[in-house]
């Protein structure tokens, strides 16, 4: 791999190292915890059924991202490079990527009912998660199942649809949604992640529509493609990455900051 011919990947380091403050022990995201009374991303939170909030689920996911962009840095650094590791860690980026913008772009009831989805699938995972691992419900503590059936009960009395709450989101929906509102192509940022998820669970079709084939041996059993990492597959990507990703951290800046609230429903 030549790290010199991937000029998008580039854009998008420099760019997650902007969005950090190093000057402590641990760096940090230069973004706030808690949007401020009176700002429109707060408003939303006090839509949310059961105290949950949408900047918290925003905040993760966007963090999630930037971490995991990070991550290729690290790995591309240190020369290890294989055909599957890069594009599995890409994917995990732009799917965060792409859910924050999701959850933070369009008008209130898009928003509100979006963010009430993510809690409510966050919660049904834990469920599941809790039912295969053995995990036992602590004395006086509520299981997965208990938090989520309380919750869409909860947005029921605020109004909200439960079916509509429990319905679980798609990643294709929010990368079709974030590719429209930071002004992408969504069949070609699909595509993209398509690609990223055929190479992340070890498919085959990938390493011929994804790789730069060097060479080919015919034998008796049939033919042997050799392929390597390509930097002109994979560039595009990490261009959609950061898109999503300047556009989640730009919104959130903004919509946490005390505004006029009835300027922004």
């Amino acid at each position: 791999m030549d790290p010199a011919k991937l000029s998008e990947y580039k854009r998008l380091q420099t760019y997650v190292e902007g969005l950090y403050d190093r000057s402590g022990e641990e760096p940090k995201l230069r973004l706030p915890l808690y949007p401020q009374q009176g700002s429109s991303l707060r408003a939303d939170d006090d839509k949310i059924p059961g105290g949950r909030t949408a900047s918290q689920m925003a905040l993760s996911l966007i963090a999630g991202g930037a971490a995991n962009a990070q991550a290729l840095q690290r790995l591309i650094v240190s020369g290890v490079v294989d055909n599957w590791s890069l594009w599995s860690i890409a994917r995990t980026a732009l799917e965060s990527s792409a859910q924050a913008v999701w959850l933070l772009r369009g008008n209130r009831d898009e928003r509100v009912l979006r963010a009430a989805r993510a809690w409510a699938d966050d919660l049904d995972k834990r469920h599941k998660w809790e039912s295969k691992s053995g995990w036992r419900v602590p004395e006086g503590g509520e299981s997965g199942r208990q938090r989520r059936d309380k919750f869409l009960n909860d947005a029921a009395h605020k109004g909200m649809d439960p079916n509509k709450v429990g319905g679980r989101p798609k990643y294709t929906e929010a990368l079709e949604e974030a590719a429209k509102r930071c002004g992408q192509d969504p069949d070609r940022v699909v595509a993209a992640w398509q690609l990223a998820s055929g190479f992340a669970h070890g498919k085959q079709w990938p390493y011929l529509r994804g790789s730069d084939v060097t060479g080919t041996d015919r034998t008796r059993e049939g033919t042997v493609h050799h392929v390597e990492f390509s930097e002109e597959s994979f560039d595009p990507l990490a261009s959609y990455i950061r898109e999503f990703l300047e556009c989640a951290v730009t919104t959130y800046e903004k919509r946490s900051a005390s505004t006029r609230v009835g300027q922004d429903q």
